[in-house]
């Protein structure tokens, strides 16, 4: 924080920026259980250091192939 305060010439503590909360989002290419989801899984848990939460599609979409309740993603 002194760094950038005297690189930036901010003038009090309160104005330098800081992390608040960092989210880390993916969504799987295919929306059903598969191999790669259960990989899509072990990855984001070796970034994060925790086990994400699987995200389920909230509506059915028939284009898609998708189910209302299929995991399509994790965060």
């Amino acid at each position: 924080m002194p760094e950038l305060m005297q690189k930036f010439a901010y003038k009090t503590v309160m104005q330098v920026p800081r992390l608040r909360k960092i989210t880390l989002n993916m969504a799987w290419a295919k929306p059903r259980p598969t191999r790669n989801a259960r990989h899509a899984l072990a990855d984001m848990t070796r970034i994060a250091g925790q086990k994400p939460v699987v995200t389920k599609a909230r509506r059915s979409i028939a284009n898609f192939k998708v189910r209302a309740g299929f995991p399509v993603g994790c965060m």
